[in-house]
């Protein structure tokens, strides 16, 4: 199914003499789920890394992400720059030369240069928090409401606090216990 509506899109590009000159990025929006069944670890979804969909772990907000565009990236190049979808739109505005339309509190960054091969500018850090559990287990959605979780990589660091000590704002304190 997903082959053949994204074999539709290319052939469509090529009809129209510009799948050379198109940016198509091919993502998911997050790690293997649990829901209706499923099993992340069935087809190793995660690839591995530890959480899924809903869980702050690597296998719940790491995701692999295709992009294709002849004319700027080289065939076969593989990246290992640590980005999020918030980098899209940034990427985007530099591409289309943008830029000054941007809100200036975006946490998101250009990575059109990582995108040419060229020297990219990396994220200081890279933040999540998800209202839930923030750990391996399925989260309950009985509309109780739950502790907040986050969890913060810089380089090759991750720090993830399940739930955030502060009952009251579910807001980062020092007193959160951080794996």
């Amino acid at each position: 199914y997903l082959d053949r509506y994204v074999g539709q899109l290319m052939d469509f590009l090529k009809s129209k003499d510009l799948d050379n000159n198109t940016l198509v990025v091919f993502a998911s929006d997050n790690g293997a789920h649990l829901e209706g069944g499923h099993d992340y670890r069935f087809f190793n979804s995660t690839g591995g890394l530890k959480g899924h969909k809903r869980s702050l772990y690597e296998g719940g907000v790491r995701s692999p992400t295709l992009v294709r565009w002849p004319n700027v990236i080289k065939p076969k190049r593989v990246s290992d720059l640590q980005f999020g979808f918030f980098d899209i739109l940034p990427t985007l505005c530099d591409i289309g030369g943008c830029t000054d339309l941007l809100p200036t509190d975006l946490d998101g960054i250009s990575i059109y240069n990582e995108l040419k091969g060229e020297e990219q500018k990396d994220h200081e850090y890279i933040m999540f928090t998800w209202p839930g559990l923030g750990n391996t287990e399925p989260i309950n959605f009985s509309g109780k409401k739950s502790i907040s979780g986050y969890s913060i990589r810089v380089g090759n660091y991750k720090g993830i606090v399940a739930h955030c000590a502060d009952r009251r704002k579910y807001q980062p304190s020092l007193q959160d216990d951080m794996q």
